[in-house]
């Protein structure tokens, strides 16, 4: 059985459901695009990167968890988990300056 993409996945949800407006879709990726940064799901963003074996300042937000973990090389150990390893050390540095530009707004 194939899997389906994201773009067929998302047809069938436009399809089967309501179209969201232009507006909401907005308002959603703005709320989406800040989860876990200093809210109440922080904590769940934290253990993430525990679990990926990253620093808890590789990453604000679980979108930039999401990038560093899809571009993360997965070790053998690590896919026996589920987990994913190997972060390089240079996408670690940009969000670490990404980090402390934010720190300076706090």
């Amino acid at each position: 059985m194939r899997t389906p993409t994201d773009e067929e996945i998302f047809e069938w949800a436009l399809s089967n459901g309501r179209k969201p407006s232009d507006e909401e879709v907005e308002i959603w990726n703005a709320y989406l695009f800040k989860r876990c940064w200093r809210d109440e799901y922080t904590n769940r963003l934290h253990f993430r990167l525990q679990q990926a074996g990253m620093p808890i300042e590789a990453a604000l937000t679980m979108f930039d968890f999401i990038d560093l973990d899809d571009r993360a090389p997965a070790s053998s150990a690590a896919v026996g988990a589920g987990l994913r390893a190997g972060v390089t050390v240079a996408a670690c540095e940009k969000f670490q300056a990404r980090c402390t530009k934010l720190r300076k707004f706090q």
